[in-house]
């Protein structure tokens, strides 16, 4: 049994689960899987040489070599990281659920 939640958006370009103006339904993360998750993209700040397969991975990477792959704190909070309805837009709303369920206060 995997536990789900979904997120719903009043903008046109929010890519749901089925396309575009459409719920994204995410997996619940536990919180020990995503505090993992969370670590391996912050560690990658530390092992250089791991940070852009992760940015290839997350999303996060353009194809152009004049790009600086960000790693770390800035991946995560790059709006490109949230895009989309893969693993990485599944990290961002399991953080916001959890911030939410900790009163935790966030902006983005």
């Amino acid at each position: 049994f995997i536990p789900k939640f979904s997120v719903s958006c009043n903008l046109e370009s929010f890519m749901g689960s089925q396309g575009k103006a459409t719920p994204l339904y995410c997996d619940y993360l536990s919180p020990w899987v995503l505090l993992q998750e969370i670590r391996g993209l912050i560690n990658t700040e530390r092992a250089p040489q791991l940070a852009s397969k992760a940015a290839k991975f997350f999303g996060i990477e353009d194809d152009s070599n004049n790009v600086e792959v960000k790693g770390g704190v800035d991946a995560i909070i790059d709006p490109k990281f949230r895009d989309g309805n893969g693993i990485n837009a599944t990290l961002w709303w399991n953080m916001i659920v959890t911030f939410r369920r900790f009163k935790i206060p966030f902006t983005f």
